[in-house]
């Protein structure tokens, strides 16, 4: 019996086809995608929800690029200005005429593609998979009963993702594969020792067996070679899942290790670091950095970058330190002379010879035993 191999590309990746930003989702490679889907060697699966999210993405596309593209060139042009030879002052101006037709032409062809990819995914070569009630309960249910890997603001959008697939392959007949392209593999699955990357056990039930692909050229190769989906054994995906589990621990103790109060800061400089510690509990949770940090390169990235931010606040309290130690010298010194003078400066600022009192002149009697000054 043939294996009849389907094929779903998530939002982020639909998304990299337009911006064309990072390699491995050429248009070359999306031709090639559309060629299989038009000659029936894949059967293309596009979940509504994708979409939905995609076309939310694309809508403003032509002011999020202006936007963005608009500030890089204005800084590349301000700092072609700086310590400009005389020789080269027509070097501003040329920049500026480049960088902006690059710019134009960049959105010109972005929407190019945004407009190609709506019209291929409302064509009938693909096969649309409805978002609608149940499947929202039959997600919603899945991360109440937490058969979902992470916990994010938009876990429910993978849920929504896989319970579509669940609920198509419940009413498909014979063989089957699935390969699943897209940037989040982290979020969808596990990765073995040799590279191989499949759904994680949570998200696995229900689904053929599945293959994970983070671009379209590694998906496309693939196809081409027409390779069976090889799941890894049930030992492979143990072991995996253990170093993720090591990873996420040791991710975790990082980032608390990096916002851990840095003790005796002088002047302010206490609230300096409780303040960039308070971004960074809004910026850095660990849930998130397990979602979205693919390896221990990148964590060790983000440790790098959170010690460049606390480094001048410690050269400030070296620097402080240093400003205050010959004043704290003089305070020392001034503390041992005022203690060696205790006790001998007097009212009047001699120095004290008087003879302690007796103990009638200090019960206050005079010398016939009477009360001082009654007689």
């Amino acid at each position: 019996m043939p294996t009849f191999t389907f094929v779903v590309l998530d939002t982020n990746i639909l998304f990299r086809v337009v911006t064309q930003g990072q390699p491995g989702c050429e248009c070359e490679h999306w031709d090639e995608l559309k060629a299989f889907v038009n000659d029936k060697s894949i059967t293309l699966l596009v979940p509504e929800v994708v979409l939905l999210e995609f076309d939310n993405k694309v809508r403003n596309l032509k002011d999020d690029f202006a936007g963005k593209m608009g500030a890089v060139v204005e800084r590349v042009i301000a700092e072609s200005r700086k310590n400009l030879w005389n020789e080269l002052g027509d070097l501003p101006s040329f920049l500026e005429i480049q960088l902006n037709e690059w710019k134009r032409n960049k959105i010109t062809e972005a929407e190019s593609r945004r407009e190609e990819i709506q019209r291929f995914l409302g064509s009938a070569e693909v096969i649309r998979i409805p978002f609608d009630l149940t499947i929202m309960i039959r997600s919603k249910k899945r991360m109440m009963a937490g058969r979902v890997k992470v916990s994010r603001d938009r876990a429910d959008a993978d849920c929504f993702i896989v319970e579509s697939l669940v609920r198509y392959f419940e009413k498909q007949k014979g063989k089957s594969q699935l390969l699943l392209c897209t940037e989040n593999d982290k979020e969808f699955g596990v990765e073995t020792k040799e590279g191989k990357k499949t759904l994680h056990p949570l998200m696995k039930e229900g689904l053929p067996p599945t293959e994970l692909f983070t671009d379209l050229a590694s998906l496309v190769t693939f196809v081409e070679e027409r390779k069976a989906v090889e799941e890894p054994s049930p030992e492979e995906v143990d072991e995996a899942l253990e170093r993720d589990k090591a990873e996420e621990i040791e991710l975790e103790e990082a980032v608390l290790e990096a916002m851990t109060p840095i003790p005796s800061l002088p002047l302010g400089s206490q609230d300096m670091a409780d303040a960039i510690r308070a971004k960074l509990a809004r910026t850095i949770d660990p849930s998130y950095l397990r979602a979205v940090t693919p390896d221990m390169s990148q964590l060790r990235a983000t440790q790098e970058a959170v010690a460049k931010m606390m480094e001048p606040l410690l050269q400030q309290q070296e620097a402080v330190a240093k400003m205050w130690e010959p004043l704290r010298q003089q305070l020392e010194a001034l503390s041992k002379a005022m203690a060696s003078l205790s006790g001998r400066i007097g009212p009047a600022g001699g120095t004290s010879r008087r003879k302690p009192l007796s103990k009638s002149k200090a019960e206050g009697k005079g010398p016939e035993g009477n009360e001082a000054g009654s007689g």
